[in-house]
């Protein structure tokens, strides 16, 4: 391995009788949405961007025959970046003959930020980075993989199918993809891998799911996506995406039953995923049932700690109830997590406006508002 503690040596010890029993496998990733739209299994967008230097880079470079890719999403405050940095950058120094390729993307307003691009060189210095550095400053990148918090890595083959992804660098979990990747560069057989994100979703569902997406985008056809979801869930009843996007198209064609039936339909088949869950508390919030969304979010929040859906939705509901302080610790867990999510800024906002709080407000709304411009 390439990262070895005193802690992890302690777990080791620990955890071997309950491991030999076959009681707790704690080397399988906990499953849960790793990237908000994209999953094991399929293909990644197409994206190009300039490096440090301003030199522009696009994908062909990174997606050659037998060549493994590994893109890594960090920026430079957040502090679990430099151990997912120092960790694959030693990946690449010790397999430098594979044919392999390091792209780190750091998401960073180097645009509007008062010193631009000198706190990704000096973390890239600091660490003694050699891989390739990329600026996305606008977060086109991040947008297009969904990445759902910070650091993400999405390990990727010569095709830009998606092996791997893993979101917020969890100890256990970030071991289990080290080893992964490992196992890939050295061609060790490995088994059938059970990713963070779960099985790879059938090729016939994330056809159909495609399909849907493309229709949904036409306002004329967007009612005709349902027979594609629809068609997505009965080819693979356990692939999460197509569930969540009708969800959240019938939402915002304002068919709440149909919404709510297929929320429920979702949990029967895919219990306890995060992106599901937090949809239902979302639900419960709006029903102003919440005690019951709190509960709901405490548990997902406990569940899926890096998950920042759960945090700011369970600020939202806390500060609903008047519990300002918790609010205020949800709140910026979700922006350590993904400082990039409007809707945390949204919620946050609300709250302090309705504290009297105008000057904390006025300071949310304005981040509200910049990042919605630049995701135009």
């Amino acid at each position: 391995m390439v990262r070895t503690n005193k802690r992890q040596n302690m777990m080791r010890i620990f955890w071997l009788p309950i491991l030999m029993l076959g009681i707790l496998f704690i080397n399988v990733p906990l499953s849960g949405a790793q990237l908000e739209s994209l999953s094991t299994g399929m293909r990644a967008p197409e994206f190009s961007r300039a490096d440090l230097e301003g030199k522009e880079h696009s994908q062909d470079e990174f997606f050659k025959e037998g060549l493994t890719t590994v893109l890594l999403f960090w920026s430079p405050d957040n502090r679990k970046s430099p151990n997912a940095l120092k960790d694959l950058e030693a990946i690449k120094q010790k397999y430098s003959d594979k044919p392999f390729i390091l792209v780190t993307v750091a998401v960073h307003p180097a645009e509007t930020h008062p010193e631009g691009v000198a706190p990704v060189k000096a973390m890239v210095d600091e660490l003694g980075i050699t891989s390739l550095v990329l600026v996305d400053s606008d977060r086109f990148i991040f947008y297009e993989f969904g990445v759902i918090a910070l650091p993400t890595t999405v390990i990727l083959d010569s095709d830009r199918t998606i092996l791997y992804a893993l979101a917020g660098y969890p100890l256990v979990q970030s071991e289990h993809m080290l080893e992964f990747l490992e196992g890939i560069l050295t061609g060790r057989p490995q088994e059938e891998v059970v990713t963070p994100s779960g099985p790879k979703p059938d090729k016939s569902a994330v056809r159909n799911l495609n399909l849907a997406r493309k229709t949904a985008k036409k306002r004329t056809m967007a009612s005709m996506a349902g027979t594609y979801y629809q068609k997505a869930i009965d080819a693979d009843p356990g692939f999460v995406l197509p569930y969540i996007e009708w969800y959240d198209l019938l939402q915002c064609e304002g068919d709440l039953e149909a919404a709510r039936k297929l929320l429920e339909k979702a949990e029967t088949s895919i219990p306890d995923h995060p992106q599901i869950l937090t949809r239902k508390a979302s639900l419960l919030i709006r029903e102003n049932k919440l005690d019951d969304a709190r509960l709901l979010l405490l548990e997902i929040t406990e569940k899926h700690p890096l998950n920042p859906h759960g945090h700011y939705l369970l600020g939202h509901c806390l500060s609903l109830t008047g519990a300002y302080e918790e609010a205020e610790a949800s709140f910026a867990k979700s922006i350590e997590l993904n400082p990039y999510n409007p809707m945390i800024y949204e919620y946050r906002a609300k709250m302090n406006e309705g504290r009297g709080n105008r000057e904390a407000a006025a300071e949310d709304f304005r981040t509200l508002s910049e990042l919605l411009r630049k995701d135009e």
